[in-house]
């Protein structure tokens, strides 16, 4: 099953003639080509998929009578963007849904953690392949399918940071949040955080529960992890 996400359109930002402003790294070549002193020319936005990403290029007066020059400069410091973060998400939910267990890890960074549903479930990325390896091999995934996502870029758009609704054919509604790293112009997981999702009016009998249980049952080490339920 296919749990692809179409990216949100780029939100639109008319300009005094009603059309969308040039990129960012087309600004930048535009004031060094024409040689403007302007003084508000030193801070442009680039804007990708409804996610600022501020690039600082200091306004310069430029000499009477300087040659113009051609500078492919854009922003030094941009990452891959917020498109290319959804669709990175996108991909990582849905190789673990068809147990692509080399595709899956390859979207860790290097220093990537996995945190589970369970207070003892935090994995670096070498653990967690060896918990999901078995799982994988035999074929068996789990299915979390996104919904609502939200995206944001750090100033240099080298980092994001995002949230996402997550449906689950027996858990119901999840909320995965996390980081991305861009490594070699690719985004990678950093970390990803999956958590139930439970309604306020519910807080107390599910804490109340879990306190039961916990006061019943003396304490043990912890139980190796639950096969994941697909």
């Amino acid at each position: 099953m296919s749990i692809s996400r179409a990216a949100s359109p780029a939100e639109q930002i008319p300009n005094s003639r009603g059309s969308r402003p040039p990129s960012t790294s087309v600004v930048r070549f535009l004031l060094i080509f024409t040689g403007s002193s302007h003084p508000e020319i030193g801070h442009a936005t680039a804007r990708d998929g409804g996610s600022l990403s501020p690039c600082y290029e200091p306004a310069m007066p430029r000499p009477a009578g300087w040659l113009p020059f051609i500078l492919f400069a854009g922003c030094a410091s941009a990452g891959p963007g917020v498109p290319s973060a959804r669709v990175t998400l996108d991909a990582f939910h849905d190789a673990a849904a068809k147990a692509d267990e080399d595709r899956y890890f390859d979207l860790f960074a290097p220093e990537g953690v996995f945190l589970g549903t369970d207070g003892t479930e935090r994995w670096s990325v070498e653990q967690f392949r060896a918990y999901a390896h078995p799982h994988f091999a035999k074929g068996t995934g789990w299915t979390y399918v996104p919904g609502e996502r939200h995206v944001q870029l750090s100033p240099d758009g080298r980092t994001a940071w995002f949230d996402e609704l997550l449906s689950h054919a027996k858990y119901g509604q999840l909320r995965g949040t996390g980081v991305l790293r861009s490594v070699e112009g690719r985004w990678r997981v950093a970390q990803y955080n999956l958590t139930f999702t439970v309604p306020n009016d519910r807080a107390k009998a599910v804490v109340s529960l879990i306190q039961a249980e916990a006061t019943a049952t003396p304490p043990t080490p912890p139980p190796a992890p639950t096969p994941p339920d697909g």
